[in-house]
């Protein structure tokens, strides 16, 4: 397609000077004598002579005028390709932001699950660290009650713990996807803005 349209330049470029050629040198009519008519050659063959330099030298602008257009359309299919690749990374930044947007709430409600674990656990620490061991010897009707209310008193202790660790990690691991969709979303304004 493009070889044609540098046909049809060039076609159009010849017809005109070839018509100016003719315009130019139309012969006269009347020529009486054979000095008149070899004067009349001697100047049609110095007025080809210009013509056919003027028409290489449209050849060579023509020629020049190819090359700048064949270097823009070179330009222009560059140009896309960098305005797909940056539609491409986008896209997957989009991608990533809104799956990220899911992480930070799936860890969040993880973490809202872990604190309220938390405040049960220090609610029924307190009620329980509230009896004095004479309480928890007379309210109990064995050594075995006691002993078993003593062993949920450790296992309550052991899992707080555990829940505040995984409550502590859960926190890091949202703060961490927070400043990932933050580094994510500059990227995208930087990207949009190229």
């Amino acid at each position: 397609m493009k070889f044609c349209g540098q046909r049809t330049r060039l076609a159009i470029v010849f017809v005109a000077v070839i018509g100016l050629i003719g315009l130019l040198y139309s012969p006269p009519v009347n020529a009486s004598t054979l000095d008149s008519l070899l004067v009349r050659q001697a100047e049609l063959r110095r007025q080809a002579e210009e013509n056919r330099k003027k028409l290489e030298q449209k050849r060579d602008e023509v020629s020049d005028l190819t090359g700048i257009v064949s270097g823009l359309d070179q330009d222009i299919n560059e140009t896309q390709t960098d305005i797909a690749n940056t539609e491409a990374q986008i896209t997957v930044s989009e991608q990533v932001i809104n799956e990220l947007e899911v992480d930070i709430t799936e860890t969040q409600n993880e973490l809202n699950g872990l604190e309220q674990k938390l405040r049960y656990a220090y609610i029924s620490l307190y009620e329980l660290s509230r009896e004095s061991p004479l309480d928890t010897v007379l309210a109990s009707s064995s050594l075995t009650e006691m002993v078993s209310q003593s062993q949920y008193i450790q296992s309550l202790q052991t899992e707080l713990q555990g829940n505040i660790s995984k409550t502590n990690a859960a926190k890091a691991e949202l703060e961490g996807k927070k400043n990932e969709k933050l580094a994510q979303k500059a990227g995208l304004v930087s990207l949009k803005q190229d």
